[in-house]
């Protein structure tokens, strides 16, 4: 381990750090006591406390506090304004009335596997894992374990169901019944789906007059500027019990 970071910047606290090599630190950061791994980068006005880990590769960007019991793996993003928090009960005193000292309260550890996004203004309460590959969203606020490679957000934060949005081609069946003519119902489930969908109608001259479009929201419906089908509906709300409940009414 280097005894310093590799570049120089102004108004920076930095005691008993281990710090790995070519690691960037930048000006206004609070680091003491803490391990910084090979080539990570830790951004302005960051704290980060004693017995903290951060791996390799990693980026932590402005405004964030990084505290005791905070494990972070290899080439994990945090972004801005991240708190994390080791005691899911604090208080100023203890029992007795003085201020609370390090034996008045339980240390919750945290573990951010390797490869893992934490998105800005997100809060991390102590006790939790996030798995390798997850993605946290902005704002999010996570009270529970996190799936490797799972996609969470909202207070508290829950799993996302994500649609695949990569592009393919219709196949030969599904061309043939457009063509005659013999689709009742056609679902865009995302704009891109649905502007897909409207390319391919487009090019081949279908007419689409006889189909109902059923879109998980207007902006799906929207985005569908092709041949013009029969009839639109939109699902109820933007989930999938949302466009089985659009389906179920036709």
């Amino acid at each position: 381990m280097a005894g310093a970071p590799a570049n120089d910047a102004p108004h920076r606290l930095l005691a008993d750090v281990d710090f790995g090599t070519d690691v960037t630190v930048y000006a206004f950061t609070n680091l003491y006591g803490c391990r910084i791994g090979d080539s990570s980068r830790i951004g302005t006005f960051v704290e980060i406390q004693r017995g903290a880990t951060i791996g390799a590769r990693c980026k932590v960007q402005s405004h964030t506090f990084i505290c005791d019991g905070v494990t972070i793996g290899d080439q994990v993003f945090v972004g801005h304004g991240v708190m994390f928090v080791n005691d899911k009960r604090p208080a100023a005193t203890a029992p007795a009335s003085g201020l609370q000292t390090e034996d008045d309260w339980t240390l919750l550890a945290t573990v951010v596997e390797a490869g893992a996004s934490i998105g800005s203004g997100s809060v991390i309460l102590g006790g939790v894992r996030i798995g390798a590959g997850a993605l946290v969203g902005a704002g999010a606020g996570v009270t529970r374990d996190v799936a490797p490679g799972a996609t969470v957000a909202g207070v508290p934060a829950r799993a996302l169901e994500l649609y695949d949005q990569s592009p393919c081609s219709l196949t030969r069946e599904a061309r043939d019944l457009l063509a005659a003519g013999g689709v009742d119902v056609l679902t865009a489930f995302s704009p891109r789906s649905a502007a897909l969908l409207a390319h391919e109608a487009q090019a081949a001259g279908w007419d689409l007059g006889a189909a109902t479009l059923v879109a998980l929201s207007a902006a799906a419906s929207a985005a569908h500027d092709g041949p013009e089908p029969g009839r639109r509906l939109l699902a109820p709300e933007p989930t999938r019990e949302g466009m089985i409940e659009a389906l179920a009414g036709l």
